[in-house]
């Protein structure tokens, strides 16, 4: 590595993911922990994230399940923060979480559980269909309320500063992607992703923002919607909330398209929100930005890495020509 690359050991931590692939097993051990969620088989996956596979009870519960060592403590701050959300009487509902539970045998990097809010994730092609605009607009008018929540409140709950979060994501992707990257790709290449990353970090302390709750992960995964995809009626996976930049919770909603994205930064000004007077560039900064969090997943978890494979990633994010 050069010199420019902080080593901290912690960034370079490895861990092996739990096996959930046995679903009966999985719900028996629910069922130990959570005997209110019984009967808990047949078990069905709704998703697996970054850092949590998510179930659904057959009696109507979900659990996202940590598969990776640094998960737990942010279940503890989505514990904390929900119910204060709940009682300011958000545009959409959150989850109403009934368990917590620390690592174990079963689950090593512990678990947290909620009854089931109805509704669907919401879809590509609701983003480019005819309540686009409408759907859109309800993302916005929720990012705002919580926008607008008390931030004094949010830290004597334990949510962090967001631009010392960030930062330290940023740091850890970088150090551990560069590393990932070296032998992979070329040393030209190697240069070119270390001069984006010294771009990147000037950009990023250089950014100025009115710091705001924000829930800092407002992407389609996380959105749910009614079956006919007209209203937002819930929003899902807290754990990454923090006082922070506005446009946090706007960057995910990039993967759904351009327009889309146009619409709710639109709704999202038209009610009374922080303008943005920079967003494309910006907008352009993070989505360079997501080509890396795989990279470091994929290392920290032991899974090959393809050179021609990031190299399409890094492209297609536009870091490498």
């Amino acid at each position: 590595m050069t010199s420019d690359i902080d080593t901290h050991a912690g960034r370079f931590r490895r861990w092996t993911p739990p096996d959930f692939a046995d679903l009966q097993r999985v719900a028996r051990a629910i069922e130990a922990r959570c005997p209110e969620a019984a009967p808990a088989g047949p078990l069905r996956v709704l998703g697996e994230g970054f850092f949590s596979l998510a179930v659904t009870t057959a009696s109507g519960f979900v659990f996202r399940l940590g598969t990776s060592p640094d998960v737990f403590a942010r279940y503890e701050r989505e514990w904390r923060v929900l119910p204060w959300l709940a009682s300011h009487r958000l545009p959409a509902r959150v989850p109403a979480h009934r368990w917590l539970f620390e690592p174990s045998a079963d689950f090593p990097f512990g678990g947290i559980g909620y009854p089931l809010i109805e509704g669907r994730t919401l879809t590509q092609e609701d983003a480019d269909g005819p309540m686009a605009q409408a759907l859109a607009a309800q993302i916005a008018a929720f990012n705002l309320a919580v926008h607008r929540l008390p931030t004094a409140e949010a830290f004597a709950l334990g949510v962090p500063d967001g631009r010392d979060l960030n930062r330290e994501w940023h740091l850890t992707d970088r150090d551990v992607s560069l590393h990932a990257l070296r032998g992979v790709l070329t040393s030209a290449e190697l240069a070119v992703i270390e001069a984006w990353w010294r771009g990147f970090m000037a950009y990023f302390e250089a950014r100025a923002y009115a710091p705001v709750m924000t829930h800092a992960d407002i992407g389609d995964e996380n959105l749910l919607v009614d079956a006919s995809g007209t209203h937002l009626v819930g929003v899902l996976d807290w754990e990454h909330c923090a006082v922070g930049d506005p446009l946090d919770d706007f960057r995910h909603l990039q993967y759904l398209g351009p327009d889309f994205l146009r619409l709710a930064l639109e709704a999202y000004a038209g009610l009374g929100g922080t303008a943005f007077p920079h967003v494309e560039e910006d907008l352009a900064w993070r989505w360079q930005r997501g080509a890396f969090p795989s990279i470091r997943r994929m290392w920290q978890r032991g899974e090959d890495i393809e050179a021609d494979e990031m190299r399409a990633r890094l492209r297609r994010h536009g870091v490498l020509e």
